[in-house]
């Protein structure tokens, strides 16, 4: 009997599968963190730390509670991902959605290192969600801007310094659009008053972004940054007292607390919300406003103009 020496020539070469280990989880996670991998190079620094943390709040206990001796199928990936998903609470719909974005991105690095079928790839595509209501946006307007600021202005319980901060920070967010972790990683270098330009790099899409500074921002700004920015070694433009940088957790308790404080809403994307709104309203074609607001798709650029019937009624006695 002749010996068997492997596949004949031109057969084909059957792959087999690698078991799965704890240390692809690890990699699958330094990978994120570095952008390291193809398809993490179109997401955003903060959309990978989501993913990150809603894998690991959710996902890793169903997924890696299993014989790890036993080979990975795609049919017990897709039944994992189903309880996981069906443990969470229909209201919790962007909780739901970025799990789903975790477990499919942790599914793609899998199937690059030969250890999940590509299939799963179209199983967890088809996996949809309902909201149980739709989501309350809000958007402010350049009144109620007027009033937050005077409100600021008025309260004699904080330092000037401290008020003058906050107007700052929200002039800026409405008059530019600006994101909220793009304002506050602005360096004084990115700034140019001369010029009256904003210069910002590494945004949401990972590309270099330029704003101009209009007539109502310039004053402002000019301001804090000549008379009541602390002096520090830190070249964060935006700086807490003690003349360290003002971090996102900080901003937003801040700003939450101003907000409730005048009676608005509290989130800071309603001022991007208000920026493309009230300049749309001022007849700003709607590509520039794409431009304005780092938009990819123009279509998301009409998803935040969020003029009333009211306001087109208003409009239209002067049409």
């Amino acid at each position: 009997m002749a010996a068997n020496n492997g596949p004949e020539r031109g057969s084909p070469v059957i792959k087999r599968r690698r078991r799965l280990q704890f240390k692809d989880y690890y990699a699958w996670e330094r990978a994120m963190q570095n952008a390291h991998i193809p398809f993490s190079s179109g997401l955003s620094l903060n959309t990978i730390r989501i993913n990150m943390s809603a894998f690991h709040s959710h996902f890793k206990s169903f997924f890696f509670d299993r014989d790890l001796s036993l080979p990975l199928s795609v049919e017990f990936y897709y039944e994992a991902a189903c309880k996981c998903l069906n443990s969470i609470s229909p209201e919790r719909y962007s909780t739901r959605n970025n799990v789903l974005h975790a477990i499919t991105n942790f599914a793609k690095y899998l199937c690059s290192r030969n250890i999940l079928g590509n299939e799963i790839l179209q199983k967890l595509k088809e996996i949809r969600f309902r909201r149980g209501s739709e989501p309350r946006k809000h958007n402010i307007t350049e009144q109620q801007m007027e009033d937050l600021i005077r409100k600021i202005q008025e309260d004699q319980s904080r330092s000037i310094g401290q008020r003058k901060l906050d107007i700052t920070l929200f002039t800026l967010y409405f008059y530019t659009g600006f994101r909220a972790g793009e304002a506050i990683a602005l360096s004084i270098d990115n700034i140019d008053l001369k010029a009256r330009e904003i210069r910002i790099y590494k945004t949401k899409n990972r590309k270099n972004h330029i704003v101009g500074i209009n007539e109502k921002l310039l004053p402002v700004l000019t301001d804090y940054i000549n008379n009541y920015r602390p002096k520090s070694q830190s070249g964060n433009l935006f700086l807490l007292p003690d003349g360290k940088p003002i971090t996102l957790d900080r901003l937003q308790k801040r700003t939450a607390k101003v907000l409730e404080k005048c009676n608005l809403p509290k989130g800071l994307h309603q001022f991007r919300r208000g920026f493309a709104t009230h300049f749309a309203n001022r007849n700003i074609p709607i590509h520039q406003l794409q431009i304005a607001l780092n938009h990819q798709n123009i279509e998301t650029t009409r998803n935040y103009i969020m003029t009333s019937k009211q306001e087109v009624a208003q409009y239209m006695v002067n049409w």
